[in-house]
């Protein structure tokens, strides 16, 4: 019977046409994160990583969102069999990034595809262990400048589903493109 209830559940939502326009006055808020993994093929180098987005978005106009974004990060690496004493055998950084960010979705149908861009400043804070001693926390501010590419899969008219990838331009430290995956809610109307 529960497995019945689920199947009508989800063909209702596949079979449903769903018109998401988001017009001046609504507000979405949503969540999304990741998990990174990385490891060279030797097993010398090991991080595991793992990030949490928030935003908030008042449209000011037809599918013109402005509001704020506060990105947590926190990322652990491993080194082993290193044989400079350069090199740390371990690395934990946490960072915090907060701002505005401006975002247009395009069209009005299901699946409505969105460029957003996002400023603000970073802070983050590094700790390395050598070899298992550490050294004092480094801790720096940055600002940043993200243009992402993504789209919303609307569930139903309050609730869909986001994927997004971003890119800091100004973080000259690393090059990282972040893909994102979350969900977003329409709390007006």
């Amino acid at each position: 019977m529960k497995n019945l209830l689920l199947c009508a559940i989800l063909g209702l939502f596949i079979t449903s046409e769903t018109s998401a326009q988001l017009i001046k006055g609504d507000f979405v808020a949503g969540i999304q994160g990741n998990l990174k993994f990385q490891a060279t093929k030797s097993g010398s180098y090991k991080g595991l990583g793992f990030n949490v987005e928030n935003h908030g978005l008042y449209f000011v106009g037809n599918n013109l969102g402005i509001g704020y974004v506060i990105d947590f990060e926190h990322s652990q690496y491993k080194m082993s069999n290193n044989s400079s004493s350069d090199l740390a055998s371990k690395n934990i950084t946490s960072q915090l990034e907060t701002g505005v960010v401006l975002r247009k979705y395009f069209g009005s149908k299901q699946l409505m595809p969105f460029v957003q861009l996002n400023t603000g400043l970073l802070y983050y804070r590094t700790k390395n262990f050598y070899d298992g001693v550490p050294n004092n926390p480094y801790d720096d501010y940055d600002f940043l400048l993200k243009p992402a590419i993504g789209a919303t899969y609307w569930l139903n008219d309050k609730v869909g589903l986001n994927a997004m990838m971003d890119y800091n331009l100004i973080n000259s430290n690393v090059n990282e493109l972040n893909f994102k995956l979350g969900i977003s809610v329409k709390l007006s109307k």
